[in-house]
C-alpha cells in the first residue's frame, strides 16, 4: 500500500529570503518523497516566485490569501490546513517549515507508513517554563501530571499527522488561542504546545528526529 502523503509549508511576511530557502526544501522533499504531493500557503507574489522557481516539480497546489500578513501570522497559517478540501484523501500530512530540508527520508518514510489516526508525530524540544513552548505558566501539578502521562514540549516546525476530526479540532483551538493572544509566545508554537498537552484526544508521539535547519 502507498500511502499517500501530502507534505505543506507556510510563506509569509516580510521573509523574502524564505522563498529562496523553500526551493531547497521542495527539492529535499522531491528526492526524498518522491510520490508525495505539495501544497503552499502564500500569497500569490509568493506563490508566482515557487512556480517560477520549481517548474520540474509536479503535484503542486496553492492555498492563496490575499493581504500581505505578518511573519507570526503565516507562521500560524499551517494550523488552517484543514481548510484545504482535499485534505481527507491523504493518508499522512507532513508540516515542514520552508526553511527545513530532509536529510533522509527513513524515519519520515517509517513514520508515515506506521502512523495511526488521532496521533500526532513530533520533534521533541524545550521546556514548560519558557515562553517559547507556552503562554502561560504551569503549576508543579500540570507539569507532574504531563510527565506521568509521558508529554513534553515540542518544535512546531515539522510534525506528521493523518487528518481527522480530533486534529482539525485541535488546530482550531490553537488558531483561535493565538489570534486572541498573539504575542504570549513565539508564533503560534507556545498554543499549539497548550493546546495538545492539555487534552486526551490525540496521542503525542515524539519519534520525529530534527531534520536539518537551512540557516
Amino acid at each position: 500500500h502507498m500511502n499517500n502523503c501530502l507534505v505543506y509549508t507556510t510563506l509569509g511576511g516580510s521573509h523574502v529570503e524564505y522563498s529562496k530557502l523553500t526551493i531547497y526544501m521542495l527539492q529535499s522533499v522531491k528526492e526524498h518523497l518522491p510520490n508525495a504531493q505539495i501544497a503552499i500557503i502564500c500569497n500569490i507574489s509568493f506563490a508566482n516566485y515557487i512556480k517560477q522557481n520549481c517548474s520540474d516539480i509536479d503535484f503542486l497546489h496553492f492555498q492563496i490569501f490575499d493581504t500581505n500578513i505578518s511573519n507570526d501570522e503565516a507562521a500560524a497559517n499551517k494550523l488552517k490546513i484543514f481548510d484545504f478540501s482535499d485534505i481527507y484523501q491523504y493518508d499522512s500530512i507532513l508540516y515542514l517549515d520552508s526553511d527545513i530540508i530532509l536529510k533522509n527520508s527513513k524515519n519520515i518514510n517509517i513514520i508515515i507508513e506506521n502512523i495511526v489516526s488521532n496521533e500526532i508525530v513530533l520533534v521533541k524540544e524545550g521546556n514548560f517554563d519558557n515562553f517559547h513552548w507556552n503562554i502561560r505558566k504551569y503549576s508543579d501539578e500540570e507539569k507532574k501530571y504531563f510527565n506521568s502521562q509521558n508529554k513534553t514540549t515540542f518544535n512546531t516546525g515539522q510534525f506528521i499527522f493523518t487528518p481527522c476530526r480530533n486534529i482539525k479540532k485541535i488546530f482550531k483551538l490553537a488558531y483561535d488561542s493565538y489570534k486572541n493572544n498573539k504575542n504570549a509566545s513565539l508564533y503560534e508554537q507556545g498554543h499549539l504546545n497548550d493546546v495538545l498537552l492539555n487534552q486526551d484526544d490525540v496521542v503525542l508521539n515524539y519519534s520525529l528526529t530534527q531534520t536539518t535547519l537551512l540557516h
